[in-house]
């Protein structure tokens, strides 16, 4: 990767945002400046790891910076050109291109932006790509219309997809980790009685929803886990175990008595 010269990178951004009404033009630019930042010296070796399935230019964090924060001033304002462009940028295919769209969305919301996130999550296998989608792209629609987010949350969870599902779980993190999101007794409601029905990596996804619950709300998140564990189901069981180490020491206690057998290593 070349050396960031400021005044270059500079040029080199206006003439990318400058582009937004023109989706086709909009996504060869972005692809001159991820090929010219690239990062050469990257050297992928074989992986079954689903993150690595995107293929991805290695760009440094201030030039991506850079073209986020370029690209959601050119677009404030107007949803419909915002959308285009995402569209464009995500239809490259490269992680750093799907990044970029997915925080473009980010600051639209309402129904159509949720169909957009829900219909391109199942257009990814790339967990990083998904997790933006899952944090970036809904958090403007989270703070506008927090019921209304909520509401698609659980019809997320209740989709037969378990990418949609993972999503959904993956979204709920992201908004629990927003301080100015406040609807946690409702996402305790949509999560209980589910550990039974995840596997792989949406049980994954569930876990560390309900880390982020237990750093957010210690006492409703013993309160809930004591509650699933009382039910006798075995997913709940070990959920209980994956999720004590992340409450407080007094919390830890309360749960730890009980689970029976006490919180064995998972």
């Amino acid at each position: 990767m070349p050396a960031i010269d400021p005044d270059r990178l500079r040029k080199q951004v206006a003439g990318f945002a400058g582009a937004i009404g023109d989706p086709a033009e909009l996504r060869r630019r972005a692809l001159d400046i991820l090929e010219f930042y690239a990062d050469r010296t990257r050297r992928p070796g074989p992986s079954t790891h689903v993150d690595d399935v995107s293929p991805a230019f290695g760009v440094a964090r201030p030039v991506m910076k850079s073209l986020t924060q370029a690209l959601r001033r050119a677009a404030a304002g107007k949803p419909e050109r915002g959308l285009a462009a995402a569209e464009a940028l995500w239809q490259t295919g490269y992680r750093e291109a799907r990044l970029l769209a997915a925080a473009l969305v980010g600051d639209q919301f309402g129904e159509p932006v949720m169909k957009w996130v829900e219909s391109h999550a199942r257009m990814t296998d790339d967990n990083i790509v998904l997790a933006e989608l899952a944090g970036q792209s809904t958090a403007g629609w989270r703070v506008a219309e927090p019921r209304g987010f909520v509401d698609q949350l659980a019809r997320w969870l209740d989709s037969s997809r378990r990418g949609t599902q993972q999503l959904a779980y993956l979204a709920m993190t992201s908004a629990v980790e927003d301080p100015r999101f406040h609807q946690l007794p409702r996402l305790f409601g949509l999560i209980a009685g589910r550990a039974g029905s995840v596997r792989g990596e949406t049980r994954k996804a569930l876990y560390r929803l309900l880390r982020a619950l237990a750093r957010r709300s210690p006492p409703e998140t013993t309160h809930f886990l004591i509650a699933e564990v009382a039910g006798g189901d075995p997913a709940a069981i070990r959920m209980a175990r994956n999720v004590i180490d992340s409450l407080p020491h007094d919390d830890a206690g309360r749960l730890r008595l009980t689970i029976p057998g006490g919180p064995r290593v998972r």
